[in-house]
């Protein structure tokens, strides 16, 4: 039962190009489903955050301008842009997301 109750988010599917040019975005497809019966309560936004492999520069870091309290149980897509530093080395690099708060990025 516990399960059921509130919401629930589950990434399942992020798509995104193979390459990117320093100074471009990196354009990133989110499909998102709410499993629970409820919208989040909170004013939460979703954070891209990219960062170079072995490299000790500050990762590049977006917070969708959308907030997820309108998320209904079902699927949301949506894309978003994350901006690449045009001074980035080439290399891998990792790509991770968050639901935080806007304000404190928490």
């Amino acid at each position: 039962m516990l399960r059921r109750m509130g919401y629930r988010l589950v990434l399942r599917q992020a798509e995104h190009p193979r390459q990117v040019d320093a100074g471009g975005t990196v354009p990133v497809a989110l499909r998102w489903d709410n499993v629970g019966v409820a919208p989040p309560y909170g004013d939460y936004r979703i954070a891209l955050r990219l960062t170079m492999e072995g490299s000790s520069r500050e990762p590049s870091v977006a917070v969708t301008p959308r907030s997820i309290r309108s998320w209904q149980p079902g699927t949301t897509n949506f894309t978003e842009s994350l901006p690449i530093p045009r001074e980035w080395p080439g290399g891998d690099a990792e790509l991770a997301m968050a639901v935080v708060r806007p304000s404190t990025r928490q």
